[in-house]
This record gives C-alpha cells, structure tokens and sequence, in this order.
C-alpha cells in the first residue's frame, strides 16, 4: 500500500496524501474536508506530489469547488497559474531545442512526464515536470552537449552513468533541466529492458505540439513509468506517477493491453507491473480488471525475475550497487566495481575543484575514505 510504503513520514502528510488520492479518485467529487488550519498543509502536500494543478482543475470542474475554503481554492489556483507560466515558457524552450536538433539531424524521443502531458492529460499544464528527458544515441552525446551549450546550458558534475544533464536559468529565473538517456534507466536490471530501436519502431507523434516531436507508445510508455518508479525512485508512490499509470492504462485498447502484458512477461518486469498497476486501481481507481492482474501474478511466479528484488526495502545506493553487480556478465562485473570505485581522472578533478593531476591519487584516497565514513555512519 501507498501509506505503508512511506510510512516514514509524518502522520500529517500521509494522511493529507490519503486525503488527495480520495479527489483525484473522485475526479474531485468530494464534499470539503479539509479544516481551516489544514490548508496549508494540504497545499504543501498537492505540492509535493505535482498534483496542484490537476486537483484545481478537478476541483474546479465538479460542483464542490465553492464548497471548499477559500483560502484553500486561493491557494490551488495561485500554484496553477505559476505552473501555467513555466509551461507556456518551457514548450516554447523545448520546440527550440527539437527544431536544432532536426536542423542537425539528432534522432530523439521524448520520454516521461513531459510527453505524457500530451498524450494523455486534459491540458499540458496540468501535468508538470521538473526537468525533460530525451531518448539519444550515445554517438550523439558530444554533439547536443555542444548544441545546449551554445543556446546558453551549462554542464554540471556528472557521475558516470547512462544519462547527463543540462541546466540553465532563463530571463525570467525558471529553471530549465535537460536529461539526456542513452538507456532507459541507470540500473543495469532495467537498462536492457527497451532499447533505442525498440521504442523508435513503435513511437507516436506527440498529440497538439509543434513539429515532428515523438514519444513511446502507451503500451512502452506505461511500461515505462511501471520501471520507473521502482527502478529510479526506490519503489517511491508520488501521486503524479500513480496519475500517470492511471491515464495511460485508462486509454488503452484490448490489444495495447495484451501488447503490454506481453511485454511485462517477456523483459522478466511482471512483478513490478503488478505492483504499479495495484497501487494505481486501490488510490486512484483505475478500472483495472482481474484478468489483467491475474495474468501478471502468473507470468510473476512462473519465471523467476530479478527486477523483482528492486521492490524489497532498503538503501537505494546500496541496492542498486548489489543489483547492478548480480545482474552484469560475471567478466563485467569486476570492470564495474573498478569505475565505480575509480571514476575518471576528469570527474575526480572536477568534483574536487582541482587542476593538478598530480593529485588525482591523493583524491582517490579522499573519495575511499568520504565512502568509508558514509557507510560507518549509516550503520
């Protein structure tokens, strides 16, 4: 359950999180329940899990809206029209960059929140997204870091993984993040479940948006956010990815279902499909049928699947390093303890402000012993 898996945190927000799966479930048909001295908590909450556009206009769109405080309705539509203005400047940024990148013949696909807001959402804005991620060849990583550097990003540290990142701050202070994906996950278990031809052979133009933009189908998209949640963000429960779930499966035909069910089975992920798809019918309601999760329990016990592990508790640095390791080659696995250990020389110097190599082993030796400490203290 949502609640159980998050209990760590205060009796308040779990409740206040109960609270807003209950309008989205409802589609925001929920008679007022929320005190006065709760609003602000509730707004934090709607926050936290990047729901306060989509309860505004749930909200707004059932005959409850006026029925609610007002300091709370003041509250959702002044978090709204924020979200509003960073996305009517982020989709302009966006059709810039994709317009350079067709200009340079880049092959990409977009992935995740931004897409999905699309594809699948009532209106854009109501779905927003902290940064946007693009599918890319790995070929083509030298070429687009030029690209983004040139239209004003920066490239900050990197750890050594299948993604980078480009950050920059706009004329009007809204931050802009870029996340380039050469795999569809850092984690090895699942970065070999999609490849780049896999999901450009069944991609979709993106619905409403300027150009020739792509992105998964909702088969490899609801897959996509299946893994996600498990894979990236320690089996985390935000309400907006539930949402997500909870959109995408509500369009599907028959045959886009059985096409994902296939796909569970076949990338060894059923498990972690169960659970998302669980979640999502028991808070959001989802019209999730018995024979579809009947089918995944099947295809979870007659193969042993080692993605399955990623829904077991613990720390998440610590599991993916075991997982990452177990699941590589056994001839791989010591050339991947090595770099995690002994990252590049150029990443060493740069997280340490250096720039003597002559220093390079005496920073190694500070890296060991920072691990080192972080490790005794979290025993």
């Amino acid at each position: 359950m949502l609640i159980s898996q998050r209990s760590s945190r205060p009796s308040n927000a779990i409740f206040f999180d109960g609270l807003i799966a209950s309008i989205l479930k409802a589609e925001g048909r929920l008679a007022p329940c929320v005190p006065e001295e709760g609003v602000e908590e509730f707004l934090d909450r709607t926050d936290a899990n990047s729901v306060s556009p989509l309860v505004c206009y749930l909200l707004k769109n059932s005959e409850m809206w006026d029925l609610w405080p007002l300091k709370l309705r003041q509250g959702l539509e002044a978090i709204s029209e924020k979200y509003i203005a960073i996305y009517l400047v982020r989709k302009m940024e966006i059709e810039n960059i994709l317009a350079v990148f067709s200009k340079e013949n880049i092959e990409n696909i977009l992935l995740k929140g931004f897409p999905l807001s699309y594809l699948v959402y009532p209106s854009a804005y109501l779905r927003p997204s902290a940064d946007i991620d693009f599918l890319i060849h790995e070929r083509d990583n030298e070429k687009i870091e030029r690209i983004v550097k040139n239209l004003g990003y920066t490239v900050p540290l990197q750890v050594p993984s299948h993604e980078w990142t480009a950050v920059k701050k706009d004329a009007h202070q809204i931050r802009h993040s870029l996340d380039f994906h050469w795999k569809i996950s850092n984690a090895y278990t699942f970065s070999q479940m999609l490849s780049f031809e896999e999901i450009q052979k069944k991609s979709v133009l993106l619905p409403s948006f300027p150009g020739s933009a792509k992105t998964l189908c909702l088969e490899q998209a609801l897959f996509l956010a299946a893994i996600h949640r498990t894979g990236h963000h320690a089996n985390e429960s935000r309400l907006i990815w539930l949402y997500d779930i909870h959109l995408i499966f509500s369009r599907m035909q028959k045959e886009e279902i059985d096409s994902f069910l296939t796909l569970a089975k076949e990338k060894k992920a059923a498990a972690i499909c169960l659970e998302a798809l669980t979640l999502t019918k028991e808070w959001i309601g989802t019209a999730v049928s018995e024979e579809v999760l009947g089918r995944l329990k099947r295809d979870k016990e007659e193969h042993e699947e080692p993605s399955a592990s990623y829904l077991k508790r613990g720390n998440p640095r610590t599991r993916d390093l075991i997982h990452n390791v177990k699941a590589l080659p056994p001839k791989e696995r010591f050339s991947f303890l090595w770099r995690y250990a002994f990252p590049g020389s150029e990443y060493i110097l740069k997280k340490y402000s250096c720039h003597n190599r002559l220093w390079v082993p005496v920073l190694y030796v500070r890296r060991g012993f920072e691990g080192l400490c972080k490790i005794l203290k979290r025993t």
